[in-house]
């Protein structure tokens, strides 16, 4: 096993390096505890500059990150990180479904989105890991595009 790779090119749960990024500190510890409880190795930034140097210090498999910070966003985060690290999924969260900014951050290079909900958001975002752990690359921007749109219309 290599970077949370096995030798058949599964990605092992308990390996997988994943970063949250989000400014509002009881999210953030929420979702590191929840993502720690599902055996992934989680690593925690409060802002777009704690996340660029732990990117720098670690590879990470998944980074999960708010769209809407103080100083660099999601979507210019997003930018840096698949400039620097062209194979880390990049999964991110919102309060508001914007179909614009869903588009953007296709166009960028995102996973997918997760909206911040009080009930369900834990499990879809478990979930949305697990499948950007399992998605080939070779995966086109309309499907993830789809995904989206299948998302915003609760599907």
């Amino acid at each position: 096993m290599r970077n949370g790779i096995t030798a058949t090119g599964s990605v092992g749960v308990s390996s997988t390096r994943v970063l949250v990024v989000e400014d509002e500190f009881s999210l953030r510890r929420t979702l590191t505890i929840a993502l720690r409880a599902a055996r992934y190795q989680v690593t925690s930034a409060a802002n777009s500059v704690e996340a660029l140097e732990r990117l720098r210090l670690t590879t990470f498999n998944v980074v999960i990150t708010d769209l809407m910070m103080p100083g660099m966003n999601g979507i210019e985060l997003l930018k840096a990180i698949k400039h620097r690290s062209p194979e880390t999924k990049v999964i991110l969260l919102t309060a508001d479904f914007d179909p614009q900014l869903a588009t953007d951050a296709v166009t960028f290079g995102a996973f997918g989105c997760v909206q911040k909900a009080p009930c369900g958001m834990i499990a879809k975002l478990t979930k949305k890991v697990e499948q950007a752990l399992n998605h080939s690359d070779a995966g086109t921007k309309r499907q993830r595009l789809s995904q989206l749109v299948n998302w915003s219309i609760g599907q």
